[in-house]
């Protein structure tokens, strides 16, 4: 596959990041924001619908604790197949590689500040989970996924997942070199 397909291109990461940014002051919806915060943490998409408010500066200071993913639930029916049945929240990650503290950016803990403050002025400030839905309640991976993809078209690029910002996020620490430092995500 081109390298263009596989990750978002260092022209592309601000327009993408400034739909989210136009999208959220209109909506006042802040996955929006997830979106933003994705190319800060290169984390994966059940792992930011599952952050919580107590994860930033658990362990470390200026860093969040990244524990625990959001996962499919499928049912069997009568008739022997499975169905989806929703999503659940479980208190671990992928991999146990995947529990780890990732730094936060200024730009990251600004963006958690939006999000707090958004929270705080319609209601939802005693909520133990970052992204909500106007209705107060947290929101699923579909939502982050969903409005990627709808930025990509609407800035006239290839249509692109969640899973592509932590594959650039991966590439700009390999060109950094932060990955021979120790720096950075486990692999996939």
């Amino acid at each position: 596959m081109p390298d263009a397909t596989q990750v978002f291109l260092v022209d592309e990461q601000p327009k993408i990041e400034a739909e989210a940014l136009q999208d959220f002051a209109e909506s006042g919806y802040t996955a929006c924001l997830g979106i933003a915060l994705c190319f800060q943490l290169g984390a994966r998409i059940g792992e930011m619908v599952a952050l919580k408010w107590s994860d930033i500066g658990e362990e470390k200071q200026n860093h969040i604790h990244i524990q625990r993913m959001e996962r499919k639930v499928h049912a069997e029916q009568p008739d022997g197949t499975w169905k989806s049945a929703g999503y659940e929240v479980v208190e671990h990650a992928k991999t146990e590689a995947g529990d780890r503290n990732t730094y936060l950016p200024k730009k990251a803990r600004d963006i958690l500040q939006t999000i707090k403050d958004w929270n705080a002025e319609h209601g939802f400030g005693d909520s133990e989970y970052i992204f909500l839905g106007k209705d107060g309640n947290r929101i699923h991976s579909r939502a982050l996924d969903t409005r990627i993809r709808k930025y990509c078209t609407h800035i006239g690029i290839d249509e692109k997942s969640m899973h592509k910002i932590r594959k650039t996020y991966i590439s700009a620490l390999v060109d950094s070199n932060l990955l021979d430092a120790g720096i950075g995500l486990p692999a996939n």
